[in-house]
């Protein structure tokens, strides 16, 4: 009697997250998917509501690209240029200073560690002052 039940609970998960997944699949307009050459973007064409689908047929081949002799570098930003945020949301900048950021991470309590290759240091971004700034 447990191995049935078992089953007839299996079976109701799998149809759940099927049903669950189809009605989510239905929402993405094929016109907002990106595909091939196009969905390789950078900061400047990127949008809110946009999918970038890109294959293994669509990356280079291996070695085929300078990527290694490439290394990561900070660009200043441009004057008046900000990522665009759907409605509701604001874009401010947060922090500035570092010489190479290259990962984030949210502990619990909200504050921000930021790993800065260049410095070889982990910074603590501990909330906001009374002026918004970390």
């Amino acid at each position: 009697m447990k191995t049935l039940s078992w089953f007839i609970c299996a079976g109701l998960l799998i149809a759940a997250a099927g049903w669950i997944t189809g009605a989510d699949a239905g929402k993405v307009d094929s016109k907002s998917i990106l595909t091939g050459q196009a969905a390789f973007a950078d900061y400047r064409s990127i949008k809110p509501g946009e999918f970038h689908k890109i294959t293994v047929e669509d990356l280079p081949k291996p070695f085929e690209t300078k990527s290694t002799a490439n290394p990561p570098r900070v660009v200043a930003k441009p004057a008046n240029m900000w990522p665009q945020a759907q409605a509701g949301f604001k874009v401010e900048l947060y922090a500035s200073g570092l010489g190479e950021p290259r990962q984030i991470r949210t502990a619990p309590n909200g504050d921000l560690f930021v790993a800065d290759s260049h410095a070889g240091e982990i910074k603590i971004f501990r909330g906001r002052d009374k002026d918004g700034k970390p």
